[in-house]
Formats: structure tokens, sequence, C-alpha cells
């Protein structure tokens, strides 16, 4: 599957066209919003599928804007979620998020207790005598 910067379908554009972005099969896609062959031709000639079924098959093209308004521009293309900006992440990048967060919490950690250690050493010491010029 070949994957590039597009402009997604919307709510606002006729069923027809989310149809035909979808790459469905007319029967596909009848299948796939449980509807009968009947109805889904109704849909296309009127444009008037309910918005539940548009929503569906934007989600089937793989905009997650479609369900979640937050996510507009975001989708997936394959097994790869791409970004708005076309960054493409793997489900391995994606699980790898959690492992990275715990390595920083860890080096944070770390890094806390040698900075006390630095503070420790370049504090003057009580038994120390200061050094006086005479």
């Amino acid at each position: 599957m070949i994957c590039t910067r597009y402009d997604p379908p919307g709510m606002d554009d006729s069923f027809k066209e989310i149809v035909k972005r979808s790459k469905l099969t007319d029967e596909e896609a009848t299948a796939y919003l449980d509807v009968s062959p009947r109805t889904f031709r109704r849909w296309l000639k009127e444009d008037s599928a309910p918005q539940m079924a548009r929503k569906l098959l934007l989600l089937v093209h793989g905009d997650l804007g479609s369900l979640w308004p937050d996510w507009g521009g975001w989708r997936f293309c394959g097994d790869d979620l791409w970004t708005p900006d076309n960054a493409v992440y793997s489900k391995g990048d994606i699980q790898a998020i959690f492992w990275h967060r715990q390595q920083i919490r860890g080096l944070k950690t770390d890094l806390r207790e040698e900075r006390k250690k630095a503070e420790l050493l370049t504090r003057p010491s009580a038994d120390i005598i200061p050094f006086r010029k005479i």
C-alpha cells in the first residue's frame, strides 16, 4: 500500500465521494454498513446517507478525525499511523513510547541523585577553616 499526502474526505463531501475515497466496492460498503443494496443505492443517488454511515466509511478510509475531531488529519495507512504532517509511526514506534518514558524517568532520577552529590562536593564544609591572608 502506498501512502502519500492526501486531502482527506470529510463529512461535507457527497456520500458518493466518500464511498469512492474509501476504496470499497459498492458490495463491500453495503456489507460494511450492514444495509441492503437498495438502501445503499438510494443513499448514493439522493446523497442521503445518515451521519453514522458517513463516519464509518471515513473511518475505513483511515481518517480518525471522522470520529474524534481533535484527531483530524491523523490517519491509518496499512499498519502505520500517519500524522497531519505526514510523519509515520509503526506499531513498534508507538509501543516504544512507554519504554522511552520509563527510561527518561530513570535518567531524571539518576540526574537528581548526581546533582545532590555534586552539591555536597561543592558546598563548603564546617570542618575546614577558611584560608586567611596575613
